[in-house]
């Protein structure tokens, strides 16, 4: 074979891996701002330890399914709360766009009817 035809191939095929797209890595974490962030909190409770008593293990489970509540509730809240400064930003750009565009359309209007008077004097 041809060596300049090879490194023509070579050189495809690289720019080709160059190419391949990007995938996706799932949903994207939520950065939590600091008012989100979830205060740790050490409890004393055994919890199924070696030594805990018959009823340590109840309370720690009770404890435990609180701060899972607790943490979802403020994992969603931080979601909402970003999800809806989005949202704002967005709609606050269409409008200005809006207006922009009105306000475009307003001056050609107004410049046809100078045109139509000043044809008709």
């Amino acid at each position: 074979m041809d060596v300049p035809l090879l490194t023509e191939k070579l050189n495809s095929i690289a720019n080709r891996e160059a190419k391949k797209p990007r995938l996706s890595n799932g949903p994207q974490e939520v950065e939590l701002s600091s008012k989100w962030r979830a205060e740790i909190s050490a409890k004393s409770v055994c919890g199924s330890t070696a030594g805990a008593g018959s009823g340590d293990f109840d309370t720690f489970k009770k404890q435990r399914r609180h701060e899972m509540f607790r943490l979802k509730k403020m994992y969603e809240e931080a979601l909402n709360e970003k999800l809806n400064s989005e949202w704002e930003n967005r709609k606050r750009a269409r409008e200005e766009a809006e207006i922009l565009k009105t306000e475009r359309r307003r001056k050609r209007r107004l410049k046809l009817k100078l045109k139509e008077k000043q044809k008709e004097k």
